[in-house]
């Protein structure tokens, strides 16, 4: 949750300084991959990253006004000192749930992040399996949201 507020006060600062001046900007928020989904015993962890996702895609649309870009990074399993401490703890169930996952140096991390950016990515992934998520999160949320509208197509060609 703290990671949120630290990213939102700091990107309304920006937006604001940047509006004020009349300036085009971007801002790059690092989420997670769970951003886009949860598992077990991310229940502390998830929502805030979700929460963040929200604030990015609401930002980049204010953002169009102003000429200030908006992207988030959903940030893959680094192999860092804070990963080398979540996996002390990390239940059975949800490190099984992981098992072979990528993990990625934070400097290829990093470097994914920039090249999004530059790219002007508004969904930045550094990981085929973050892309695979970010991806299937908008197919379901179409079938969910247009799940009548795509059966008179079916069913009614």
């Amino acid at each position: 949750e703290q990671a949120y507020w630290v990213q939102a006060w700091s990107a309304h600062a920006i937006f604001r300084k940047l509006v004020e001046e009349s300036r085009p900007g971007k801002i790059v928020f690092v989420g997670s991959v769970l951003s886009c989904m949860s598992f077990l015993g991310w229940g502390s962890y998830a929502p805030g990253k979700h929460a963040l996702k929200g604030l990015a895609e609401t930002l980049r649309s204010e953002g169009v006004l102003y000429d200030i870009d908006v992207s988030i990074f959903f940030a893959p399993t680094m192999d860092s000192p804070g990963y080398a401490e979540e996996i002390k703890t990390k239940p059975v169930l949800s490190a099984r749930f992981e098992d072979g996952e990528e993990i990625v140096s934070c400097d290829r991390a990093a470097a994914s992040l920039l090249k999004g950016a530059e790219r002007g990515d508004h969904h930045i992934a550094a990981t085929f399996l973050a892309v695979f998520f970010t991806i299937l999160r908008e197919v379901l949320h179409l079938l969910r949201t247009h799940s009548s509208d795509l059966s008179m197509i079916v069913y009614h060609g």
